[in-house]
């Protein structure tokens, strides 16, 4: 966009055009978008840009992965089993599949997403010494306690 009027001056279609988004290393405000050159061709063009809100673009962006992925299946999350312990001290068994995006908790029978815990609020993941197989991750606002026996579901 335009910083100045807003105008719309480039845009690309996930499932044509795009290909990837990539964080730079370079600067922390700056990302790069893989492109195709034409439509169905190998070849591709890296454009990076500069955003102060680059984690949320980054984020949103991978969120629809499965859409300009160009490994079809490579985005489909392996499933585990664990146990939640709820902040009353309850015990609650949940599935956890690690997205390109978010690490998301889904009701054991059901599958229905319950929470959704994007990477960029993730401030750490820590080991709980007192707990066999447990683990707590730390979010921006809250933590979440977890242990499993890590089966793949």
């Amino acid at each position: 966009m335009n910083p100045g009027t807003w105008e719309i001056t480039n845009k690309w279609e996930y499932k044509d055009e795009f290909v990837d988004i990539l964080p730079s290393m370079k600067h922390h405000d700056e990302f790069t978008i893989v492109l195709r050159k034409k439509k169905n061709s190998k070849s591709t063009n890296s454009l990076t840009f500069s955003s102060p809100f680059r984690s949320e673009l980054l984020t949103h962006a991978q969120k629809f992965r499965d859409i300009f992925s160009t490994e079809p299946g490579k985005g489909v999350a392996e499933l585990f089993t664990a146990k939640k312990i709820r902040w009353t001290g309850g015990v609650v068994e949940v599935i956890l599949s690690p997205g390109a995006a978010s690490l998301d908790q889904h009701n054991y029978f059901t599958k229905k997403i319950l929470g959704s815990y994007d990477y960029k609020d993730i401030t750490s993941i820590d080991i709980l010494s007192d707990v066999p197989g447990g683990f707590a991750i730390n979010c921006l606002f809250f933590f979440l306690i977890f242990y499993s026996y890590f089966d793949f579901y």
